[in-house]
């Protein structure tokens, strides 16, 4: 893990099939013979990654402008793609955090327990409020 940020440090952005976000949870994907999946509830709640180490995927994925982002719009497979700026400098809500996980990878994660219904909406609205949809 690189760091983890209130503000974030480079602009970034989010690619969805939809304008709000919808966390894939890990024993819903599973149960669907899915292996994708962007974070494990536990007892019905995500719950922030804590620590020093990254350990599995826990919310909504963002990259900065770069080669591999443009590759992955391009491969988007679905007919709404959905793609949010959020700007460098942003003030995340204190709900919550920006972790860097590696290289161009940050995902953004509760900072409090929360159900994955309350994640979802925090992480559209604060993507709504403080971004700009492309």
């Amino acid at each position: 893990l690189l760091g983890r940020h209130r503000v974030t440090p480079l602009d970034l952005f989010r690619v969805g099939g939809s304008d709000k976000v919808n966390l894939r949870d890990f024993h819903k994907q599973q149960a669907l013979g899915r292996s994708s999946f962007d974070i494990t509830l536990q007892n019905g709640l995500a719950l922030p990654m804590e620590g020093r180490y990254f350990v599995a995927p826990n919310g909504a994925s963002m990259r900065p402008n770069s080669p591999y982002l443009h590759k992955m719009i391009s491969q988007f497979k679905g007919g709404n793609t959905t793609i949010y700026k959020l700007p460098r400098g942003t003030h995340l809500p204190d709900t919550l955090t920006l972790l860097h996980e590696h290289s161009d990878y940050f995902y953004v994660q509760c900072a409090v327990p929360m159900t994955l219904e309350e994640l979802n909406h925090e992480i559209t609205t604060m993507l709504k409020r403080g971004g700009e949809q492309m």
